[in-house]
């Protein structure tokens, strides 16, 4: 995640960077597709690291719960399945 949030403020600097360039100048065209490229990155990052944080969120919850949820046997199946052009795996038991 910290190279993702590194790679967005990288974006950030190149676009302030390209700001303060055209502030003396006209604008042209590859400015502002630049401008779009660097704005469409900072959208995807962003939520990139959103998704990675709720996802590092949900799995720091749920080692609380399994670790807090105390000890008891358990007892588990794993078989795999197929069929023409499908797959899978089929858990069974007590978790």
């Amino acid at each position: 995640m910290s190279g993702l949030l590194v790679y967005r403020a990288a974006g950030e600097r190149d676009l302030t960077a390209l700001d303060r360039e055209t502030m003396d100048r006209p604008r042209t065209k590859e400015d502002d597709a630049t401008a779009a490229a660097l704005g469409q990155r900072y959208t995807a990052t962003t939520a990139g690291a959103i998704v990675l944080g709720v996802t590092g969120a949900a799995l720091v919850v749920t080692s609380a719960v399994l670790l807090g949820s105390g000890k008891r046997n358990r007892r588990m199946a794993a078989a795999p399945w197929g069929a023409w052009g499908a797959g899978g795996l089929v858990l069974e038991g007590r978790f």
